[in-house]
């Protein structure tokens, strides 16, 4: 896993030392996708975690509720398994279905796709009756 930090362009926000609190020593990459700036960086973090095989940590410990943590956990099993098509020289199909798989399940958290489940749980657990 790597922790990166978007918007370098920019002022910082985030106490630094609020990372270390957070994420431990996860390595920490930070990039301007506005600019490029670190994204060659970026690019060697995740191939040297894809190479080395990443490292475990707690999905909770980064997801705010149970369904988020859930969906990390399926997505990052859809990267591992593109990892090892990859390695085991698999059609580029394969490793693209699994990539792709994986970032449809990122998007469920970032708001990208609103399954009919999302939408659901949202209802049941905010709104109030009549």
């Amino acid at each position: 896993a790597i922790l990166v930090l978007n918007k370098i362009d920019l002022p910082p926000i985030v106490d630094p030392q609020k990372h270390t609190e957070l994420f431990g020593d996860l390595p920490i990459v930070k990039i301007s996708a506005l600019t490029g700036e670190g994204i060659d960086r970026l690019k060697g973090a995740i191939e040297e975690v894809v190479v080395k095989g990443g490292r475990d940590f707690s999905m909770s410990s980064i997801a705010p509720n149970l369904r988020q943590t859930q969906v990390l956990k399926d997505a990052m099993e859809n990267f591992k398994a593109a990892r090892d098509a990859l390695s085991q020289g698999a059609p580029f199909e394969i490793v693209a279905f699994e990539l792709k798989t994986g970032l449809d399940a990122l998007g469920h958290i970032v708001g990208e796709t609103t399954p009919d489940e999302v939408l659901n749980r949202i209802f049941e657990q905010f709104c109030i009756g009549k």
